[in-house]
């Protein structure tokens, strides 16, 4: 399997993992309450204003319901940083990085510790992404060709063998220790 699909699957399943804790967090006992969460997860992940704190909170609540750990609360740190990535790239315009960095700060509690270098290099990585989409002006400078060495610099990155060696630290993670996900 190459790398890139290496690293795609295992944001998937930090993405997967924030949608489908944030729903079993907030849903109630009917399939109705159930359906709703859902569409409030799935709307919650895509929403850039959305409370990360809440977020974690509502994680934790997943967590305990599970019956222990931190899984949902580390998929939920995950994702809020992929998510803002991935939205950085969907609107740069719209994109900031002040609060990107916020949000690391308040998620880098949910981490586990076995996870605090992977973390650190996913957040250092999208915070440059997210430095690079500002400094070349949003959307205008994405289709400008005088910028293309600097996007190919932002791609090289996503190819570094560190972060595809992160990425795949991150998905053995919770593919072993997250019962919900298939683990032991």
């Amino acid at each position: 399997m190459n790398t890139q699909v290496k690293r795609s699957i295992g944001l998937s399943l930090v993405l997967s993992g924030t949608l489908f804790l944030t729903a079993c967090g907030s849903g109630g006992s009917d399939s109705a309450s159930s359906d709703a969460a859902a569409e409030t997860a799935a709307a919650d992940v895509t929403d850039t204003t959305f409370d990360v704190q809440e977020q974690l909170d509502a994680a934790k609540d997943a967590d305990d319901a599970l019956g222990g750990g931190n899984c949902a609360e580390a998929a939920t740190a995950f994702g809020t940083i992929a998510t803002s990535a991935a939205y950085a790239l969907s609107n740069p315009d719209g994109f900031a990085v002040d609060e990107l960095k916020k949000n690391i700060e308040i998620v880098r509690a949910a981490i586990p510790a076995e996870l605090e270098d992977e973390f650190e290099l996913f957040a250092e990585m999208y915070i440059a992404y997210g430095e690079t989409i500002a400094e070349i002006g949003g959307m205008a400078g994405l289709s400008d060709p005088s910028n293309a060495s600097k996007l190919d610099e932002l791609s090289n990155k996503l190819d570094d063998e560190d972060v595809t060696a992160a990425g795949e630290t991150i998905a053995d993670y919770f593919s072993d220790e997250c019962d919900f996900l298939g683990g032991e």
